[in-house]
């Protein structure tokens, strides 16, 4: 299993709408096994999307690939407007579970 996260730093006053976004729930389809798992973390400063799956970052890759993922392509622009700058990946580095 591999996790990896996308942050992204919120603009000033964005958080109150990347809330109403979160509460939406993914625009994509989790139920398709692609991701074992998908959180997403929200501070005033930052959002952090984490996916979780075996080769996670080819399937995070032909996700945003996909064509046929319209809601996914309306959420990127939706979420462009509340973000400063490039996201940034970050691979995990270290896990641990009891």
């Amino acid at each position: 299993m591999e996790r990896i996260a996308i942050i992204a730093t919120l603009r000033p006053d964005a958080y109150e709408r990347a809330e109403q976004i979160l509460k939406e729930g993914a625009p994509f389809d989790l139920g398709t096994g692609t991701f074992e798992r998908h959180a997403v973390y929200l501070s005033h400063e930052e959002v952090v999307f984490v996916f979780e799956a075996s080769e996670v970052e080819w399937k995070l890759d032909d996700l945003v690939s996909d064509f046929t993922q319209w809601k996914l392509k309306e959420a990127f622009s939706e979420w462009q407007e509340l973000v400063e700058g490039s996201p940034r990946l970050a691979r995990q580095a270290f896990y641990s579970e009891a």
